[in-house]
């Protein structure tokens, strides 16, 4: 039984021994994946760090972005305006031009109209002109008679 016992000892001993060499295998193998979990993890946070960082970045590149923005709306708004008093000065522009005809149409029509009264004033005149001399021929002969009674008297 000393045998077997000794036998069954040593075959135990040996089971344990491989079973601890199992066991240093297997804390090895899972230290050795815990350090490339350690490592990743370190990358991960060392990605994430870098990630944050751009982010914050974009962030004040946003907020930058958005001074120009509000700069640009407000020159689009600037431009808007600009485009409309022009459209106004345009439409001003049309609306003295056809003022500017018509005042040259009133311009011409006045100084026909002053050629037509200066016309009818010089008719006027010669006519008048006729009628004194026509006058003075019909009271002529008139005054004649009438200083050759005057003279019998």
């Amino acid at each position: 039984m000393t045998a077997f016992s000794g036998h069954t000892f040593l075959t135990q001993q040996g089971d344990s021994t491989g079973q601890i060499k199992e066991l240093q295998d297997a804390i090895h193998e899972n230290s050795r994946k815990l350090e490339a979990v350690q490592q990743q993890r370190l990358r991960v946070e060392e990605d994430i760090s870098q990630c944050t960082k751009e982010t914050k970045q974009r962030v004040e590149l946003m907020m930058d972005k958005t001074e120009v923005v509000d700069v640009l709306q407000h020159l689009g708004h600037l431009l808007q305006e600009e485009k409309h008093l022009s459209e106004q000065l345009n439409s001003q522009v049309s609306v003295d031009s056809d003022l500017q005809e018509k005042i040259e149409r009133f311009t011409t029509k006045a100084r026909n109209l002053t050629a037509e009264i200066v016309e009818v004033k010089r008719r006027l005149a010669e006519a008048k002109a006729r009628n004194v001399a026509a006058e003075a021929l019909i009271h002529a002969p008139t005054r004649i008679k009438a200083k050759s009674s005057k003279s019998r008297f």
